[in-house]
């Protein structure tokens, strides 16, 4: 009778966690994203230059969280894996530092790709929470928000449909 209900009160602990936690992750991804209400044409109406723009201010915070991550006392100095992490921010600055002025938005997108193409640390500790809400930004405005921008340009008849062409007929032969 005490071990059913020890097993019970540790499935419900645990229930209770995993809801908590897919509450926590849905609201991180819903503050990564653009306000809900963006209609079609005004997320057609943002230009390549607005939108590297953008993703210089998500990368300006993502570097400012993790400076503040390498302050906090949550930092493993000798860790290997704090170095690497070191190592790929300051080379992302190095290559954000030599692009033009008004670098392409791939250009942009390339150059801040490192950062988003490695597994980041998460925890409770204030300065990871900062750093992986800031990660989360810079992922929606690099890999999600073009391809967003460019449907809605395209059903909004600001952009050309580019498909692969007109279907083969099957019944005819070439």
């Amino acid at each position: 009778m005490i071990l059913a209900r020890c097993v019970q009160r540790r499935r419900t602990q645990a229930r209770l966690l995993v809801r908590v936690f897919d509450r926590l992750r849905r609201e991180s991804r819903d503050r990564a994203t653009d306000r809900p209400e963006l209609t079609s044409e005004q997320l057609a109406a943002i230009t390549d230059a607005e939108e590297v723009a953008d993703i210089r201010a998500a990368t300006d915070a993502v570097l400012a969280a993790f400076d503040g991550w390498r302050k906090s006392p949550g930092w493993k100095r000798d860790d290997p894996g704090c170095r690497r992490f070191n190592t790929l921010v300051d080379r992302v600055r190095l290559v954000l530092d030599d692009l033009p002025a008004d670098p392409d938005l791939s250009a942009v997108a390339g150059a801040v790709g490192p950062l988003l193409n490695v597994w980041w640390p998460s925890g409770r500790e204030p300065a990871l929470e900062a750093l992986s809400e800031a990660i989360e930004r810079l992922r929606y405005l690099t890999a999600w928000r073009p391809s967003f921008i460019q449907q809605a340009r395209m059903s909004t008849g600001l952009e050309p449909r580019d498909g692969p062409g007109p279907m083969r007929d099957w019944r005819r032969s070439p």
